[in-house]
């Protein structure tokens, strides 16, 4: 088995170099492109606010990046003025939560069937600021959900980030991890 990001050179390596491999993408990078969606709608609202509205926003942008169940009640107050206020903002950050929602799955089939949903409701008029995480699901679909038939969760984290407890020697990418 071996845990990657979605960048098509490493799936091509590993199926010259270990064909029988089991390829799982690393939630994490699937994941993070819902909140690049819902950044591109944070963005647009620019257009509709006066320079201190932006500047606050733009303070505001990592309480609404936090899954829902993260948020303080002073952060949720404070989100709940921006959606509030603009309804458009509140579809995608309840679409980013659906997404997030999807890895609740405890089989695959589940996955699938929530993952169809999640496209099947994307919100009216923002199918533009969803298209690089559909697009990247459609192209790595069978290994994003791939994660969903391990007998334990698969991430890249230990060899991506240099703050883990693990000796700093060399790790081999696609190391299996708990990270549910």
């Amino acid at each position: 088995m071996v845990s990657m990001d979605m960048w098509n050179p490493y799936r091509t390596a590993v199926k010259v170099v270990l064909p029988e491999a089991r390829i799982v993408v690393d939630k994490f990078h699937v994941v993070r492109m819902a909140n690049d969606a819902l950044e591109k709608v944070r963005k647009g609202l620019r257009k509709e606010l006066k320079s201190s509205q932006i500047r606050t926003l733009r303070g505001d942008r990592k309480i609404l990046l936090k899954r829902a169940h993260e948020v303080s009640d002073w952060e949720r107050l404070i989100m709940e003025t921006w959606t509030g206020a603009f309804p458009k903002l509140l579809a995608a950050y309840e679409h980013k939560e659906r997404f997030y929602g999807i890895w609740d799955a405890t089989t695959r089939p589940q996955a699938e069937a929530a993952l169809e949903e999640w496209i099947a409701t994307i919100p009216k008029g923002q199918k533009a600021v969803w298209s690089d995480l559909i697009r990247a699901v459609s192209n790595w679909r069978e290994e994003i959900m791939a994660y969903f038939e391990t007998d334990m969760p698969v991430t890249t984290t230990l060899t991506q980030n240099p703050s883990t407890d693990w000796p700093r020697t060399r790790t081999v990418k696609g190391v299996v991890t708990p990270s549910r």
